[in-house]
């Protein structure tokens, strides 16, 4: 008899059915077996500031990073220039680019940098809508959504120092559930509202925004988690709601939400005392993408590998085996040819790969289950057992 460990990604309901879990692992397949292989570890390259990152982004070969209230600048040695302030020193942070300037929105103000000039600042444009909470860019404009559930961008494109006109704004028309999150795919923008979630494209005929409602691209999902939208392997993935439940991750299929989740995280997430604060974040380490979703209250971190349509839990390490709780990545990015992470507790940022067996300078330790063994509520005897797995070689 075969056995494969770490089918699962945790126990199910029925525990006859199938046995949990699967730590720190990614899998691959070999024919119809899984190998598992240990999930990347973390090298560390910079301690930008004494606060945690709270966002990253690269563009144009340089990592743009939010550590606390400052804004900065690195180059491919990590050497750090800070560029700004913000009015915030805590929460999510949202980065958009257009070649020339980066837009930031911390849930309070927007502000935009000049890479040409090195010019940091804030836009205090009366008309911009209040407390943004993301940024996307398309088609010449940044647009921003704000707490007042509307959407709004620039007079003049690529000009988003400039003025913003009030009326230059959107609100979800399909249904009437706020605008929650924003996340452009394919040259159309994803709005997600509490319930649905709508499609825009653009509309260079607009009179004000130059957006349009794609009708045929109505989704009756919208998302549980205003930061679990993301783009990732060529779609978009989020915590997805409607008005009758919640807590199932889905893909979007062109317009079509696919389920991806399975029971056993159904029943995980629906034990968590609060799903809105999820986050999302991508990475793509050796033909595996990787989606990450963290449950900040709940403290868990768990990772979609669509390369196998598989999930495992991602840990931290310490040394009291109950608070291993979710995984140091706060947000990451590719930059300089490599995924690199910036941590949800202090102001380092890591390198992620799988030749680094560590989180920095914690162990990376990882466990599976393998699925139960039975014959219809009889007992089975085995004379022995026969393991296969790669020894380490020290390192």
């Amino acid at each position: 008899m075969k056995l494969n460990f770490g089918i699962r990604p945790l126990q199910s309901r029925s525990k006859r059915k199938s046995a949990g879990a699967c730590i720190n692992f990614l899998k691959e397949m070999e024919g119809e077996d899984y190998i598992l292989l240990a999930r990347p570890g973390l090298t560390k390259k910079k301690e930008v500031d004494s606060g945690y990152i709270r966002a990253m982004d690269s563009f144009g070969g340089v990592l743009y990073v939010v550590v606390g209230d400052d804004f900065y600048s690195l180059d491919t040695s990590y050497n750090r220039t800070k560029r700004g302030t913000l009015y915030t020193t805590g929460g999510r942070v949202s980065m958009s680019f257009d070649g020339t300037y980066v837009v930031i929105v911390d849930g309070q103000e927007v502000y935009t940098y000049n890479t040409s000039t090195n010019v940091f600042a804030l836009n205090a444009d009366s008309d911009i809508i209040a407390n943004p909470t993301h940024t996307v860019f398309s088609d010449g404009f940044h647009f921003i959504n704000g707490a007042n559930g509307q959407m709004a961008t620039h007079e003049t494109s690529y000009d988003p120092a400039g003025n913003w006109d009030a009326l230059d704004f959107a609100t979800a028309e399909y249904a009437p559930d706020d605008l929650l999150a924003m996340v452009a795919d394919h040259g159309n923008i994803f709005m997600f509202g509490s319930r649905t979630t709508e499609v825009w494209e653009y509309d260079p005929n607009s009179q004000a925004l130059p957006l349009r409602p794609i009708r045929s691209a109505y989704i009756e999902y919208g998302t549980a988690a205003a930061y679990s939208p993301i783009q990732y392997d060529n779609s978009v993935v989020w915590l997805a709601r409607d008005k009758n439940g919640q807590g199932v991750a889905v893909r979007a299929d062109g317009w079509t939400p696919q389920i991806i989740s399975t029971p056993e995280l159904h029943k995980e997430w629906g034990s968590y005392s609060d799903l809105s604060d999820a986050i999302s974040q991508v990475w793509w380490i050796e033909g595996h993408p990787i989606w990450l979703l963290t449950f900040p209250t709940a403290d868990k971190t768990w990772a979609y590998d669509s390369s196998t349509g598989s999930w495992s839990e991602f840990q931290r390490y310490e040394t009291d085996i109950t608070d291993r709780g979710r995984h140091r990545s706060n947000c990451s990015t590719f930059f300089n040819d490599k995924t690199v992470c910036g941590d949800y507790y202090n102001g380092w940022l890591y390198e992620v790969d799988f030749d680094t067996y560590k989180d920095g300078d914690d162990p990376l330790l990882a466990s599976a289950e393998s699925q139960k063994v039975w014959d219809g509520g009889r007992s089975i005897f085995h004379s022995r057992i026969e393991l296969m797995f790669e020894r380490g070689v020290g390192l």
